[in-house]
């Protein structure tokens, strides 16, 4: 479940501005984007990695990795 606090974030022709959820199945693959600031919460039941590029070298999920604080 992503929960999104601020800005609108969109998965495909999807939009979820502030107060909406997502759901993503585990194990699927997916993409975000945002043509402002997005503050979300991801809710996972377990460690997932993330991949930023085709080809790049997976890391495990947090904000540290996709630049937050």
């Amino acid at each position: 479940l992503i929960y999104v606090l601020d800005g609108t974030l969109r998965n495909g022709r999807i939009a979820a501005p502030a107060g909406s959820t997502m759901f993503v199945p585990g194990g699927m693959r997916y993409s975000l984007r945002s043509k402002e600031a997005v503050a979300l919460v991801n809710f996972r039941r377990d460690a997932s990695m993330i991949t930023f590029a085709a080809g790049s070298t997976p890391r495990l999920e947090s904000s540290g990795a996709a630049g937050g604080s």
